[in-house]
């Protein structure tokens, strides 16, 4: 009930008595001045409205004293209404100043009302903004924010933005243009047409400061009217590729390619790159890059230029022996790829091989991805002439080569003295896989890997003179089985190893790397058969007193047979000791023996040849192998007394024993 008083007459009844709201006779403040800030010499008021009956007269105190109005020199005067006026709001060091806390103080014959204080200060704005917008180029669709801070002020500035002469409103429906808490300007998805002058205004009650000027520059990124395209021709001929492209300028247009050099070109004005007399070098991805002060653009095109096959390696004539493996190495380039195939020329038609292609085996023939051929156990009606073929849709590209074959030749296959290591590398460092081989006559060492032969393209691998293969730059594609085969006419031997590259990321990866030969062990001394059997013999040797770096764990033997075809064979027992009985041999057959120690370090050169042993053979093979006339032929004419028993044998002609 407004207007109305409550008034306790008795414990048990109410007298509510009731006044017109204007007509209470108390003073009472309806409206309490604000706390405010204000400007230095600049008009400013505060507040106080009063009610009662009679009409109360309003005072004004500040800090406690009472503020002079009636002084006719005085910046201040009341209004009727109460409020407080000040002409020029005053603020030195001479204690004549405006700044304080001020109250009204309301009164009537029936009282006095106080209102709540009220904080007068001095609004305060500096000149330097603390950062200022700086100037920003953008791309269509790009997204940009201009900084500004803005000056140290009493009460914190207020940050607004104008674009050229119009002041930019906040509309949560045009979310592109954003102030952040922190005063900054944010455009996103810029147009071409928000290109212009921007300027961050600090306002408060002491006034606003306008910042430096920044000017947002809208460029259209570079794009193609035209993509080049693919281009596929053969050598000879010319080929141009198009890149018509729009963009701002300055606009600036080149050409490159991909993991190479651009030779004999030429840009025409509309940057359409024209490449003449095209050779198989050119082939490759050709790159377009246009570039702008806001990004660029890229576009791409192959070259392809096709030639017919012609060979890189061209097979030589070989001897071997029989029972031997031989390879035909035959190496062809071309583009199309062509396929590789061989054939056994011959003087008859029904002698004639049929084709050879790879991964298609013929009995002892095969053809490797490369192009090689390969023979196994070697037969003396593998001897003639043998032709590799290349073939594609440019053209074909042939060959011939003539291989021997030789009746028992006694001569081992190559021997590898320094065989390749298994190793675990960080990526970017430099492999070593050390194969060094000997034989009489001096092989030839090839690097194969996962089984295919190592390209020359490759100008991260090189093939030292020793053998040794180098891989720099390793990388993750580089892991793989890596074999080294050394050929002569005597036969192959092949040793395989494996590399493993990995990233050095800071796991648990155990990187290990081949060691110097030096601290592999010295070969063990020449072998010697303790005891021979027809399937069996039983070796024996003495360590080498140079251990090595680390002690010998273990032993390797290998053996070898002219008589088998069997090449180069590694015992595949791990041999501890110094003696060692090789099994599932031949019976009359001779073997040469070798031996290897090994330490922690690696695998040691090999020992001496043994001399060479032959198996025995079974009693019953050798009595089968004197014939009955022989017998009687040596019998004739010789009387046999028996003076006592005792059983003779008879032994072959010219044999210890023989009669």
């Amino acid at each position: 009930m407004r207007g109305c008083q409550f008034v306790v007459q008795a414990i048990v009844s109410w007298t509510i008595v009731c006044f017109a709201a204007s007509s209470l006779p108390n003073p009472r403040i309806v409206e309490h001045p604000q706390d405010g800030y204000i400007a230095k010499d600049e008009p400013a008021s505060l507040n106080c409205r009063a009610e009662g009956e009679p009409k109360p007269k309003i005072t004004w105190y500040r800090n406690g004293r009472k503020v002079e109005t009636e002084n006719p020199f005085s910046n201040r005067m009341i209004f009727p209404d109460g409020k407080l006026f000040f002409l020029s709001v005053v603020h030195n060091k001479k204690d004549k100043t405006d700044v304080g806390v001020y109250y009204c103080n309301a009164t009537n014959i029936h009282g006095t009302a106080i209102s709540r204080n009220a904080t007068l200060s001095i609004a305060v704005l500096r000149s330097d903004f603390r950062v200022q917008p700086k100037n920003i180029t953008a791309a269509i669709g790009d997204s940009v924010s201009f900084p500004c801070r803005p000056p140290r002020g009493e009460p914190e500035p207020r940050i607004i933005w104008k674009k050229d002469t119009e002041l930019i409103i906040q509309d949560p429906s045009h979310t592109r243009f954003v102030v952040t808490d922190n005063g900054a300007l944010n455009i996103s998805q810029v147009r071409k047409q928000d290109a212009g002058i921007f300027r961050c205004i600090a306002t408060n009650d002491a006034g606003e400061r306008e910042s430096a000027p920044a000017v947002l520059r809208v460029i259209e990124k570079p794009s193609f009217r035209r993509f080049p395209i693919d281009v596929t021709t053969r050598e000879k001929k010319t080929v141009e590729f198009p890149c018509d492209v729009v963009g701002d300028k300055p606009l600036q247009v080149t050409w490159r390619k991909e993991h190479g050099n651009i030779g004999h070109i030429s840009t025409l004005r509309d940057h359409t790159l024209r490449i003449e007399d095209v050779s198989r070098h050119d082939s490759g991805i050709y790159v377009c890059v246009a570039k702008n002060q806001v990004g660029e653009a890229e576009a791409v095109a192959r070259l392809n230029v096709e030639y017919k096959p012609e060979f890189k390696v061209r097979p030589v004539d070989k001897s071997v022996g029989v029972g031997r493996s031989v390879s035909l190495q035959c190496e062809v380039e071309g583009n199309p790829p062509p396929t590789v195939y061989w054939r056994k020329r011959s003087q008859h038609a029904s002698a004639e091989k049929s084709l050879i292609f790879p991964y298609k085996p013929d009995g002892r023939y095969s053809v490797k991805p490369g192009g090689t051929l390969q023979i196994d156990h070697v037969q003396p009606a593998d001897a003639g002439e043998f032709e590799c073929e290349a073939l594609n849709t440019i053209g074909t590209a042939s060959t011939s080569v003539q291989l021997k074959v030789r009746e028992n030749d006694s001569r081992p296959p190559p021997v590898i003295r320094i065989v390749p290591q298994n190793q675990t590398l960080a990526t970017d460092e430099t492999a070593y896989l050390h194969c060094d081989a000997f034989g009489n006559p001096q092989p030839i060492v090839q690097w194969y890997k996962n089984g295919n032969l190592l390209s020359s393209d490759d100008l991260r691998i090189q093939q030292k003179p020793s053998g040794t293969l180098q891989i720099s730059g390793l990388r993750v594609s580089d892991t793989g089985m890596y074999s080294c085969k050394a050929s002569s006419e005597t036969g192959e031997t092949t040793w395989v190893s494996s590399l493993v590259v990995e990233v050095p990321d800071g796991s648990s990866v155990l990187f290990h790397r081949a060691q110097d030969s030096k601290s592999f062990p010295g070969p063990p001394s020449q072998p010697v058969a303790i005891e021979i059997k027809d399937t069996s013999i039983m070796l024996s040797w003495q360590p080498n007193s140079n251990s090595g770096a680390s002690p010998v764990f273990g032993y390797i033997v290998e053996y070898f047979s002219h008589e088998t075809t069997d090449g180069w064979v590694v015992v595949p027992d791990t041999i501890q000791k110094d003696k060692y009985t090789v099994t599932n041999l031949k019976p009359g057959t001779p073997y040469i023996f070798l031996v290897r120690a090994q330490n922690s370090h690696g695998i040691g050169n090999p020992s001496l040849f043994s001399q060479t042993i032959t198996t025995k053979r079974p009693k019953a093979e050798i009595a089968a192998a004197i014939p009955a006339d022989e017998i009687r032929t040596r019998m004739s004419g010789i009387v046999v007394e028996i003076v006592r028993e005792k059983l003779l044998t008879l032994a072959p002609s010219g044999s210890p024993g023989s009669l």
